[in-house]
């Protein structure tokens, strides 16, 4: 059983939907996102600097950045960008893009059952990224990034939801510079709120975004016990609205990349690709990895049976990548979530965007197929554990939109 609760939120303020919100964080590289806050220098980017953002002269530490990122959040509170803490509620969020819309409720999900496993999980963390954020709950004191859960099918909850977006004007309407529509409504009757409560606990609930920012959850009620650590904001959608993107790998193999490719060619049944389209046209069993400007379609074979969810997750694409070609051939462990040569890409960028970013850097890119989201509930509901971005959830709940504070250090968070 899953406890939601409704939680006391700040609302970004309707006139500052164009400066506050951010873009999805990991949509972005370094550079990426240094250039959007020259540009956009009130976005909650400035907030939510991670290590990956430090200067490269070393000028600061981590710490410093969330030393920063609190006071860009003191100056966006004292100059209005926020509204007072409201009463505490539930919401509708809803997300458009491309014509696809995506509810959720926004509520606090109980830090214990994160932790018990109430709500499932399907990726591993890096324990220096949830650290990292664990120290921005107690430095920053604020939760401003919901964690995105999932859980099949609810009518009474569809029922809900469809009544608040239709009996009232959204609390903020507005589009962001990537062209996502984002509106949210408050839920104001007393009975939905009992409903929600009762219909949520009664289902699994699998979280979909967030499995750092969870973790840091957890480490943040460790550190500070029971209050405000109790629950993490939430965003909670229905399994049948979301859609998974494929999740690229890009690998930065220096002088080793031609060695790399002869490799793959003489120890993988490989050929060669003269087009696009036929790599698009690729089998089932093939993976396509571009490198020194050429398209190399991999042979990696299917093991086991489609009946069984463990041999179904083998048969994966990152999970065959890292299999048959990462691991034998680079010796990168399937299981971690970093290396120095490998780093990702979102699905939302064209083939042939990411195919010119490879050329132009000497990179080596692994086209990925997405993964199904029935695929990852059975995952899931299995107790298996996925590779490391495997999914990319688009469109995604977003930074400066919800503000919930996780301390009491400082009366303007309260």
């Amino acid at each position: 059983m899953t406890t939601v609760l409704p939680l006391h939120l700040r609302l970004v303020k309707q006139e500052w939907t164009d400066r506050v919100p951010s873009p999805a964080h990991d949509s972005l590289t370094t550079e990426d996102r240094r250039r959007y806050l020259i540009l956009h220098p009130d976005s909650y980017l400035a907030v939510t600097r991670g290590p990956e953002d430090l200067p490269d002269d070393g000028s600061a530490t981590t710490d410093d950045l969330l030393r920063a990122g609190r006071i860009s959040l003191d100056r966006l509170l004292e100059t209005g960008a926020f509204s007072p803490l409201r009463p505490a509620s539930f919401y509708i969020y809803q997300l458009e893009k491309d014509g696809r819309i995506q509810n959720a409720i926004v509520g606090g999900i109980a830090t214990d059952d994160y932790a018990s496993g109430g709500v499932k999980l399907h990726e591993n963390v890096r324990p220096e990224r949830a650290g990292h954020l664990g120290r921005h709950f107690g430095i920053v004191g604020v939760q401003s990034s919901p964690i995105a859960v999932a859980h099949r099918p609810i009518p009474a909850i569809g029922e809900i939801i469809r009544h608040a977006i239709e009996s009232q004007d959204p609390l903020l309407d507005f589009v962001t510079t990537d062209d996502l529509h984002q509106r949210v409504w408050a839920v104001t009757d007393p009975e939905a709120d009992v409903r929600i409560m009762d219909e949520l606990a009664q289902v699994d609930l699998y979280l979909i975004d967030g499995h750092h920012r969870t973790a840091a959850a957890l480490a943040h009620r460790e550190a500070f016990g029971p209050g405000r650590a109790d629950r993490v904001l939430s965003a909670i959608f229905s399994s049948d609205e979301l859609t998974n993107q494929a999740h690229h790998r890009m690998l930065n193999l220096g002088d080793a990349t031609n060695d790399f490719l002869e490799a793959l060619v003489a120890e993988r049944p490989t050929r060669v690709a003269d087009s696009i389209v036929e790599v698009q046209r690729r089998a089932e069993n093939e993976i396509a990895i571009r490198g020194r400007g050429r398209w190399y379609i991999v042979s990696v074979p299917f093991i086991g049976s489609p009946d069984v969810v463990a041999d179904r997750l083998e048969n994966l694409d990152p999970v065959r990548l890292k299999r048959g070609i990462l691991e034998p051939l680079l010796e990168i462990d399937r299981t971690s979530y970093h290396d120095e040569m490998l780093s990702y890409r979102p699905g939302t960028r064209s083939v042939a965007d990411l195919a010119a970013e490879a050329d132009a850097n000497g990179l080596v890119f692994a086209l990925m197929r997405p993964v199904e989201v029935s695929e990852l509930l059975a995952a899931a509901d299995a107790g298996l554990i996925m590779p490391a971005k495997s999914t990319y959830f688009d469109p995604k709940a977003r930074s400066g939109v919800f503000l919930r504070p996780t301390t009491d250090a400082d009366p303007r968070h309260a």
